[in-house]
């Protein structure tokens, strides 16, 4: 048996816990409300929609609170990845269908501690994924500024890699995740979405354009364009400007 012990309270104000160096690891959610603890002397304000862990270990106190709907897990086995203190943003549909599942199963089964054990675990394994994909932003917010910076140049998904230091098959699996296609895709597009306001700007030649955004065999660029805009640079030219 890991988790001992499970409480969904949403009917009375939550009980004040004494200040107590704790010999479980406890992982609270807020779903209304808001919990105010101190954790090895540091105050920690849980709100709705947020979560605490508190380690075995931990010097933990509750203070005295309004009603507050929180759900909360007792267990023994310390998560295997690092989890802060306080967890920000953790409570979507998914992680309300576990609590409701895990309700079910504590007020039908007297032997419900693997079974809400499970559940657990596939709460944390929500709120690590959730971390993961919010740390991960940046990476793909400094991928797409760079490609839309340099789409003069030569950009490979192998620099692109090197330079956020994953793999490039990572980068590009967790790049069609976030964005929907692939990396190289994604810089073709921009290579024919800027080639077409510098159309729209009827400055540079057609053949100009297709160097200025990094394609220089002019065939392939106009296959690109097509393919994409399912017209030919110079069709979507004169379609432009003879308006």
């Amino acid at each position: 048996m890991n988790t001992f012990f499970y409480r969904h309270n949403n009917t009375v104000a939550p009980y004040v816990l004494h200040e107590k160096r704790v010999t479980f690891n406890e992982l609270t959610f807020v779903i209304k409300g808001k919990l105010e603890y101190i954790v090895n002397g540091k105050p920690y304000s849980i709100s709705e929609g947020d979560a605490v862990y508190i380690k075995s270990g931990s010097i933990r106190q509750r203070l005295s609170t309004e009603l507050c709907d929180y759900v909360s897990f007792n267990f023994y086995y310390e998560v295997d990845e690092d989890l802060p203190i306080a967890i920000k943003d953790c409570i979507g549909e998914e992680m309300l269908c576990i609590f409701s599942a895990c309700d079910q199963i504590h007020s039908k089964y007297s032997d419900w501690f693997d079974k809400i054990d499970l559940l657990r675990i596939t709460a944390i394994k929500l709120i690590l994924s959730n971390i993961k994909s919010k740390s991960e932003k940046p990476i793909i917010s400094q991928i797409t500024n760079y490609i839309r910076n340099n789409l003069s140049q030569k950009i490979t998904l192998k620099e692109l890699a090197s330079m956020v230091r994953y793999s490039p098959n990572y980068l590009d699996t967790l790049f069609k995740k976030a964005i929907g296609i692939s990396l190289v895709n994604y810089i073709i597009r921009e290579r024919i979405n800027y080639a077409k306001r510098l159309i729209d700007e009827n400055i540079l030649s057609l053949r100009n354009i297709a160097e200025t955004v990094g394609i220089s065999d002019y065939n392939y660029f106009c296959r690109l364009f097509k393919k994409i805009t399912g017209q030919s640079p110079s069709g979507y030219s004169t379609t432009i400007h003879d308006k």
